[in-house]
């Protein structure tokens, strides 16, 4: 169900760390960074193991069943079905390989090093000091207003100015923070690929999207020439791979066959007990 999804206990949790950063807030950020995190954690945690146990929900449990089968001796019927297919082993370095050859990959890791480096240089800057504001007599604010008023177009002048020059890094951290996101969710369908290959169709769409930063003039200034320019030659580097595996895949074509399978499938519904199949198909597994 969704009230016990780790959806939602993401956001109950997030909802609480912006609570307590709203009240209780550090100067140190590593410190702060380390708080949040950690509150985050037992916040989702508690809120998931408990839900479920109040809802006595199990929806997700062979989830967390095959994840400890990665890792442990841990077995049952569930996690033999699935592990026991190369589709859910650990990814293999050929797919990280050929995401090489593509530029798919080494864009991906420029962009988010980028990015690292935008929002750490902006995070942990030096904050500037603040001017003390001086209160002006009233006659001197009459003899300076028709300064004032001269100064205004220069200062209109200097604004239409600033939007047509690129967009720096320092000035605009806070309102592409958005950014931050994608890198975060980037991570975990990184480690899912990682820990099951199947995961790796999440991955690999996510990278694009990364790699598509790189027309973002947040991410890389340019003007409209070069941002053109850019993009076209990325482009033509990364088809230079991509046709080739574009044709490997089109020439795939056959018929999906595994008479083992079709055996284990026709005893499972020929065996009223249970056990028995799962002990035949653990036999399968092994051979």
């Amino acid at each position: 169900m969704l009230i016990s999804s780790m959806y939602v206990s993401a956001y109950l949790a997030f909802k609480v760390v912006i609570l307590l950063d709203n009240h209780a807030k550090m100067s140190n950020r590593i410190l702060q960074f380390a708080k949040d995190g950690t509150v985050f954690i037992l916040v989702a945690g508690a809120y998931k193991a408990g839900s479920a146990w109040l809802l006595q929900l199990s929806d997700d449990a062979h989830i967390f069943n095959i994840l400890r089968a990665k890792f442990t001796d841990y077995k049952d019927f569930h996690t033999m079905l699935y592990t026991c297919s190369k589709a859910f082993d650990f990814i293999e370095l050929e797919v990280f390989y050929k995401l090489t050859l593509t530029l798919l990959l080494p864009t991906t890791v420029a962009v988010i090093v980028r990015l690292v480096y935008i929002f750490g240089r902006a995070l942990f800057a030096a904050p500037e000091p603040l001017t003390p504001i001086v209160e002006e007599h009233p006659a001197e604010k009459n003899g300076k207003s028709s300064e004032k008023e001269k100064g205004s177009r220069k200062t209109r002048e200097n604004e239409t100015s600033k939007k047509s020059e690129p967009v720096t890094e320092e000035e605009d951290a806070s309102t592409h923070s958005y950014l931050t996101y994608h890198v975060f969710q980037f991570g975990c369908y990184l480690g899912m690929a990682v820990i099951l290959m199947r995961l790796k169709l999440f991955m690999t769409p996510y990278m694009c999207l990364l790699t598509s930063l790189v027309a973002n003039n947040f991410v890389l200034p340019q003007n409209k020439k070069s941002r053109y320019v850019i993009v076209f030659l990325l482009l033509g580097a990364m088809s230079i791979s991509g046709y080739s595996n574009i044709q490997e895949q089109l020439s795939r074509v056959g018929e999906f066959s595994s008479p083992q399978q079709e055996e284990l499938f026709s005893g499972l519904r020929n065996t009223p007990n249970l056990m028995l199949s799962s002990l035949d198909h653990a036999s399968y597994c092994q051979s």
